[in-house]
């Protein structure tokens, strides 16, 4: 009898080790995809220019008035990431930071 429960002791402890290691890794995987998903790193630096909505406005307009040559899609993202805007609604005499170039 005592081999027996010192068996299911080690496959016990054994499984516990296979999901600890799992979990670490599904961790590990999980810090590394949202760790790196951000739209500016923290070693980046980013210039932006502060703008203040004006009635009529719109997060288009505003970033075809100050970014030159760039995908207008990706600056309005990344506008509405670094604003923390959670639509395209914006009013005037905002102050909105945009990605300078």
């Amino acid at each position: 009898m005592n081999s027996w429960r010192s068996i299911k002791g080690r496959v016990r402890r054994k499984r516990r080790q296979r999901m600890g290691l799992i979990l670490m890794m599904t961790l590990v995987t999980a810090a590394f995809i949202f760790g790196t998903n951000n739209a500016f790193s923290a070693d980046e630096s980013v210039q932006m220019v502060e703008v203040v909505v004006q009635q009529g406005d719109t997060l288009w307009d505003i970033a075809a008035r100050h970014t030159a040559g760039r995908d207008l899609r990706r600056v309005v993202w990344e506008m509405r990431q670094v604003n923390s805007l959670e639509d395209v609604n914006i009013h005037p005499g905002q102050i909105l930071y945009v990605p300078k170039g």
